[in-house]
């Protein structure tokens, strides 16, 4: 070696050489740890890939379902802890679930909504009432679904507790109040006090029948939710009431409120009620109708 010589030089660098030398070292550490991490997503990423496959195998579905549901669920959601040898329960089962068994996301959907309003499935012929499940669907899917009795026995005992019938004097309740009947509206409601008021009250609960809108199966759903408290009946004068006031009764037509008048003018106070039916002003099935309303 040279007397003298050094090499020091070989270690002075110009100040553009040091910030490259900088930022070659700094990439150099980025793709160190690039190459770290790569195999973790691969191995992800495959396996999201094999449960796509796993599913399409076992539910015997065309090879579209791996593309569409790889790109729009598994490959999102890879990390997701489920298996295709479970089965879902539709009561209790969240989208994710039902996406990875295979149900269409407007189904899925659609059962969502059916759950949020009340509604639950007691076997697998009750998930057919969804939109867009028909039998294809229902036979390709229906080995990846369980319905537990036990969560249908409590939802439907929480129902029947939860389903208090509130008993009413029929004769006392108000367009309000009346709602509060199972089965009666604020429309029938209100024609029900209607008709109650132009009757003067109910005496029998079959009266009801009598209402626009009370069909039979709605009349057997009120019949035991109601009394009837007769006291509470008003009752026409047939010695002071108007042809016109004993007309808007609906047991008394235009012709018979005429001829109650034209006879109590002839014998200037009518004595008996029976006067009516002796005169025969009522047949004896109408007069046993409007009996308990004159006086």
């Amino acid at each position: 070696m040279q007397k003298g010589y050094k090499i020091e030089p070989y270690f002075n660098y110009t100040p553009n050489e040091r910030r490259g030398l900088i930022v070659i070292v700094f990439l150099l550490v980025i793709i160190f740890i690039l190459r770290l991490l790569v195999p973790v997503f691969s191995n992800q990423t495959e396996n999201a890939t094999n449960t796509v496959r796993i599913v399409r195998i076992k539910l015997n579905l065309p090879d579209s379902y791996s593309s569409h549901y790889g790109k729009k669920y598994f490959h999102n959601e890879y990390s997701y802890n489920y298996s295709v040898e479970e089965k879902i329960d539709p009561n209790k089962a969240s989208y994710a679930e039902f996406s990875m068994v295979g149900f269409p996301s407007y189904v899925i959907n659609n059962i969502i909504k059916y759950r949020k309003s009340g509604g639950y499935f007691r076997d697998l012929a009750d998930l057919q009432k969804i939109y867009g499940i028909d039998s294809l669907l229902m036979n390709r899917l229906k080995g990846t679904i369980f319905i537990d009795p036990a969560f249908v026995q409590d939802i439907e005992a929480t129902k029947i507790n939860q389903k208090v019938r509130k008993i009413v004097n029929i004769n006392k309740v108000d367009s309000i109040q009346i709602r509060e009947i199972e089965g009666i509206g604020k429309v029938l409601g209100k024609r029900i006090i209607k008709y109650r008021e132009s009757l003067g009250g109910f005496i029998r609960k079959e009266q009801l029948k009598e209402v626009y809108g009370i069909t039979p199966e709605c009349y057997s759903t009120i019949e035991s939710q109601v009394i009837i408290d007769s006291s509470l009946i008003k009752k026409l004068d047939i010695n002071k009431e108007s042809s016109y006031e004993l007309s808007k009764h609906p047991y008394i037509t235009d012709y018979q409120a005429k001829a109650i008048i034209k006879y109590r003018n002839y014998k200037s106070k009518i004595n008996s009620i029976n006067e009516l039916l002796e005169n025969n002003i009522f047949t004896s099935v109408e007069f046993s109708k409007i009996l308990p309303y004159i006086k």
